[in-house]
């Protein structure tokens, strides 16, 4: 399956920092599952500039009620 989060950081560990769509209250860490040169494109696009919405597709296993992604990893980046 595969679920849209809110993009709210990045670390150089390839793996991502997720918000909920319609809220701030449930924060999730996922991996990031792209090449280590696509991954230092991203890292320098958005560098520490998240003012701008970015979407990132996760695909993961299933949700958790709270809408958590389990087994997640991030497949693509895209703007709101």
């Amino acid at each position: 399956m595969i679920q849209d989060y809110k993009l709210v950081g990045l670390s150089k560990g390839k793996r991502a920092t997720l918000e909920l769509l319609d809220t701030d209250r449930e924060t999730f860490w996922t991996k990031i599952d792209m090449s280590d040169d696509r991954f230092e494109a991203l890292w320098n696009y958005f560098g520490k500039d998240y003012t701008d919405v970015k979407i990132a597709e996760v695909q993961c296993d299933y949700v958790t009620k709270c809408g958590a992604p389990i087994n997640g990893k991030v497949i693509n980046i895209k703007h709101k």
